[in-house]
């Protein structure tokens, strides 16, 4: 993210056996790598493995792809990962193996694993994080499109429309009340669900998310839409109770649409969804499936 980084390690069976989130000092490749590194052999440690029982490392990151390879287009704040080989960088830092994914995608794979998806076989995962995103989830696969950019739902927004991010937010926040939130980090972590910024907050953003949630239902037509990423859980119930489809009746009937609900789980999925990507591919896949039966 363009504030932290969150790792999970995980079994065979799809358990978490650890996982922590720690805020970024440093967002230089060299510096950031490093902090990845020990993150994720402390974590190892915690969970009793080792790096030779490592399949590999799935990693999220925030941003689009740009049509080449695994280089991604992040925001500002991570200019330094900006169109970067990802992959052959991040090979070589953890010695093995690299999947690359953007954050939205990857948090959908989460949902699918651990949320909604143990009930829904199609659903749209709109993704709250320091930017806007999501991914879309079809018959319990990840819907990636020919570049990996399903799901980009901030592109369905005008450029001139408000931005139903957090750092909009934040912006906020610090505008009305001070420094009393330095970084997205610290609101998140002592959410004032009741102050009354908020609500200006969710005035601005019901336009916007309206338009995308009529997109992804006259398009998709999915069972669900998941509203998650590190959207805190009130701030998401209060978000659904005003959110509205372009729905039109006809005969009396409108069209079906999809129910919106408040991710079940606790914190970010993006984490358990890129600890997922070796596994899957490694297991799950067709391309493994196809192999281990020639």
């Amino acid at each position: 993210m363009t504030d932290a980084v969150a790792a999970a390690v995980m079994d065979l069976s799809g358990s978490i056996l650890a996982r922590r989130q720690i805020p970024i000092r440093d967002v230089s490749l060299t510096a950031a790598i490093a902090e990845m590194q020990k993150l994720v052999r402390d974590l190892e440690t915690q969970a009793g493995v080792s790096a030779s029982q490592r399949i590999g490392v799935g990693a999220a990151v925030t941003g689009y792809f740009i049509g080449d390879g695994a280089r991604l287009n992040p925001p500002p704040a991570l200019d330094a990962w900006a169109l970067q080989p990802l992959d052959g960088i991040l090979s070589k830092a953890f010695d093995g193996p690299v999947w690359i994914e953007n954050d939205g995608t990857a948090a959908a794979i989460g949902e699918a694993m651990f949320g909604v998806g143990r009930r829904l076989d199609n659903f749209a995962y709109l993704y709250f994080s320091a930017g806007f995103g999501g991914g879309v989830v079809v018959r319990g696969e990840p819907l990636r499109g020919d570049n990996g950019n399903a799901g980009e739902f901030a592109s369905v927004i005008p450029v001139d429309w408000f931005q139903p991010n957090l750092t909009a937010l934040l912006r906020m926040m610090q505008a009305g009340d001070g420094d009393r939130w330095a970084s997205l980090g610290d609101l998140l972590a002592d959410f004032p669900a009741d102050h009354p910024i908020i609500d200006q907050w969710l005035d601005a953003a019901e336009q916007p998310l309206n338009l995308v949630l009529s997109a992804i239902s006259g398009v998709l037509d999915p069972g669900g839409i998941v509203l998650g990423g590190r959207l805190p859980h009130a701030l998401a119930l209060r978000l659904i109770e005003r959110l509205r489809f372009t729905n039109p009746q006809r005969r009396g009937h409108c069209r079906p649409v999809p129910k919106v609900e408040a991710s079940p789980i606790l914190g970010d999925a993006s984490a358990a969804g890129a600890a997922a990507l070796p596994l899957r591919a490694a297991f799950f896949s067709l391309a493994s499936h196809e192999s281990a039966g020639s």
